[in-house]
């Protein structure tokens, strides 16, 4: 044991030098020409990106709105309508729909709420259908 946590002390201290190597490039590469060059065209490619998202937004915008008033489904070259069918139903009806038919396979248990909340009522009420089990886990300590 005491040689694998050697290994781990010792492939820490490389991934933090290889991390103050990567640190210390990219300042020297900040300081050249190309560097700054290289910051201001990512600076630059990210507003760009979010104004052509805006514009993408305003002609969704716009487009349904002539498609409201019109019912024109290509309102200018480029630019169509679809017509996607959304259900509207309520999770309590969806779910007495599937008991009813015995559709059990159509049900998810939503596992990370539901640990939740038994291991929340463990002392006050437990469900009598779930064990608790103490299970060992390994904590590595950050500085070995």
């Amino acid at each position: 044991m005491e040689n694998i946590v050697n290994q781990l002390r010792e492939k820490r201290l490389e991934v933090s030098e290889a991390n103050e190597q990567v640190a210390k490039i990219r300042e020297e590469v900040n300081q050249t020409e190309l560097g700054r060059s290289l910051v201001q065209a990512i600076e630059y490619s990210y507003v760009v990106n979010e104004e052509m998202k805006t514009i993408e937004n305003n002609i969704r915008q716009v487009a349904l709105e002539i498609y409201r008033d019109t019912d024109d489904k290509n309102p200018v070259d480029g630019v169509s309508i679809i017509i996607n069918k959304s259900l509207l139903y309520t999770i309590n009806d969806a779910i007495a729909w599937v008991v009813d038919n015995a559709l059990d396979g159509m049900l998810k248990l939503d596992k990370k709420l539901f640990e939740q909340h038994a291991k929340a009522v463990t002392d006050t009420v437990p469900l009598e259908f779930v064990t608790i089990e103490d299970e060992p886990a390994v904590r590595i300590a950050k500085k070995l």
